[in-house]
Order: C-alpha cells, then structure tokens, then sequence
C-alpha cells in the first residue's frame, strides 16, 4: 500500500506473500522492491515499484525458512537472501536466476545479510554468533569474525567500507576492522537483546534498537553516544536528515538527526510489529510486518 505521511491516504497495494514479512529492501536506483516471507511463504519477492507488481518469486531452499534479510548489491546487479537452517543466497536481478548459495553456517538462522559498499563483500550475522565475510558474486569464503556471545541481529558497513558494525543479542555492538579482522571496539549501554542496527549514509551516527524499546545512537570515530530515542526498529533517510522509527504505538515516527526532534508522525500503520525503509530518493518509506501486508508512505513533505 502507498500512504501519505502525514494523511493516511491509500495510493496502492502490494499483495503476494501468504504469510508474515520478515525483510524489505529498496535497490540503489529505487526501481526494486525486495522482500522476504515467513515460514511457510518462505520465498523473497522482487517487486517493480512502480508497477506494484511481481517480477520473480525466488524460493528459498525446500521452502521451510523464514527470509530473515534481503539485500541489494550498490549496482542493483544482485539481490541476496538470508534466512532459516543457514541459508543464504544470491540471486540476478536481471533473470531472477540463482547466482551463488553462501554456505558456512551450516543450520544456524542467519538474521542479517549486508553488501560493503564497493559491493564485493557480502557479511552474514549468524545466531551461530560467528560473521562471515564472502567475495561476491562468487561466493568464496573471505574470513570468519568471532567474539559475540549471543546471536548477530544486525550488520552494517560504514561507508568507507573499512568497518563493518555487529550488533547482537549479547547486548552489545562491536566494531570490526574489515581488512585484518581485528575488533576495533566495543560498545555497551543497552539493557536487553539488540535487535536492529542502521548507519546513516553519511557515516557520522549510527542507531541501535534493543527490545525493551530503546534506541541508542551512537558516533563511530570514538563510540560516543549522541542521542536515545524510544521506539524501534529504524532506519536513515539518504540524506541523513531523518530518522524514521516504529514508535510505541505502531506509528511510524520520523525524528530530526540535527535536533533530535521529531518532525511527523503516522497513523497506526500495522496492527503488530514492522521495520521501516527509506527509498533511495528518500520520497518513500517502506513498512513490513507479520501481518503479510507491506505499506509505502509518502514522506517528501516532511521538513528536512
């Protein structure tokens, strides 16, 4: 569905996933929508935005996981998928043709899937509690990263791709030195299980949502924190002016990253819980939730 926020108003509906939906991406040039079912829809979807349409189904494996993570390559080439008994796979946009499977979790859920930003490493965050790093599109082993107690929930790299950012259940956030591998730092604060982790693009803040409703930002050159907000998940407009959070109540709420103020808020967007996603124009924000609904919001008139 395509809502304006704030207002309300249905512009269109996306339907197909038979069950709940764990993940959503926007490719670079904002034509692709991928999103990825729940046992037992188990298939990611790759939706043409502007057509509010199906291109391909792509299954996952025999079809008994949930599709934890989706995400697109920075070319918009590839689409990879990450979900139940350790499966994670590449996948061209192009022909909807299976490129490559990432294996080395080997039953583990893997909850989150990321590119590096020059788009030839793909990181896995694993509830093995390992990070596996892959050459992409070819899929070879790069390295393992080791150190969380508790399983990976969220990944990101900075956009200089020389740090990759965990966050996990261990109530934790550790950053990593991509090339050697090494732990850079480790950051505490949070009282429960870390759920979801998002940089801005422009690298200066980075959020971390826990599931007692407490979101942390935090700046990466020394790990100082900046800002808490209540809520989550989150997400980071393209221009790093916006942050938009699932507030206490299912709304969606679009907060100031200078001020820390918040600039909009939604309706009740779903009856149980979602994630958020800016477009890469930052026009439009995506919702996902088990509900088997995916909701797009109008967002271009909230101030920046």
């Amino acid at each position: 569905m395509l809502w304006d926020l704030p207002g309300g108003q249905r512009r269109a509906t996306l339907s197909g996933h038979t069950d709940g939906v764990k993940s959503l991406a926007f490719s670079a040039d904002g034509r692709w929508l991928a999103s990825g079912g729940a046992y037992p829809d188990s298939t990611a979807k790759l939706w043409d935005v502007h057509e509010a349409k199906v291109q391909f189904n792509l299954p996952m494996g025999d079809g008994r996981v949930n599709v934890h993570a989706v995400a697109f390559s920075p070319d918009g080439r590839w689409l990879a998928a990450a979900g139940g008994r350790g499966i994670a796979l590449l996948w061209d946009v192009g022909s909807g043709g299976l490129k490559a499977s990432l294996q080395g979790h080997a039953d583990a859920e893997i909850y989150t899937i990321v590119y590096s930003p020059d788009g030839h490493t793909v990181a896995t965050g694993s509830e093995d509690r390992t990070i596996r790093l892959w050459e992409v599109p070819s899929g070879v082993p790069r390295g393992v990263l080791t150190g969380h107690r508790h399983a990976i929930r969220g990944l990101a790299f900075l956009p200089d791709g020389k740090t990759l950012i965990s966050a996990s259940w261990d109530e934790t956030i550790r950053l990593w030195d991509v090339a050697t591998g090494q732990l850079k730092m480790t950051l505490t604060g949070h009282q429960s299980p870390i759920g979801d982790l998002a940089v801005a693009p422009n690298g200066e803040v980075f959020g971390t949502a826990s599931y007692d409703g407490v979101v942390h930002f935090w700046r990466p050159s020394d790990g100082r924190r900046v800002s808490t907000l209540s809520g989550g998940p989150l997400a980071f407009s393209p221009d790093s002016r916006l942050v938009a959070i699932r507030g206490e109540t299912n709304r969606v709420e679009l907060y100031d990253t200078r001020t820390w103020r918040k600039r909009a808020s939604s309706a009740k967007a779903h009856d149980v819980a979602f994630n958020v996603k800016f477009s890469p124009d930052g026009r439009i924000l995506a919702t996902r939730s088990d509900d088997t609904t995916v909701k797009l919001w109008d967002v271009s008139r909230v101030p920046r």
